[in-house]
């Protein structure tokens, strides 16, 4: 059994992002594992169930809204080198 301190700070922590790598599953798949996660053993600890904006559209209907975290996807682009002969260059 846990101690009510852990449990009180593991409720609600884990986010399931199956549409995203490593299991870039479908949303009918990611749907699905994500209800029955919320049926199992650890349901305590699941989070919301994480989308990209761009496919919120595909939530099945009836889904409670309230589970879902809208996630707004960015690319960060890898920084320039240091120019040789400058600082930190080579």
């Amino acid at each position: 059994m846990l101690a009510r301190s852990a449990e009180a700070l593991f409720t609600g922590l884990i986010d399931y992002a199956g549409l995203f790598p490593p299991a870039a599953l479908s949303m009918a798949d990611a749907v699905h594992n994500y209800d029955a996660y919320r049926r199992g053993e650890y349901a305590w600890m699941l989070g919301r169930f994480v989308v990209p904006v761009a496919k919120m559209s595909e939530v099945p209907a009836g889904f409670p809204l309230a589970l879902v975290a809208p996630l707004i996807e960015t690319s960060v682009g890898q920084a320039p080198s240091p120019a040789r002969g400058q600082a930190g260059g080579a």
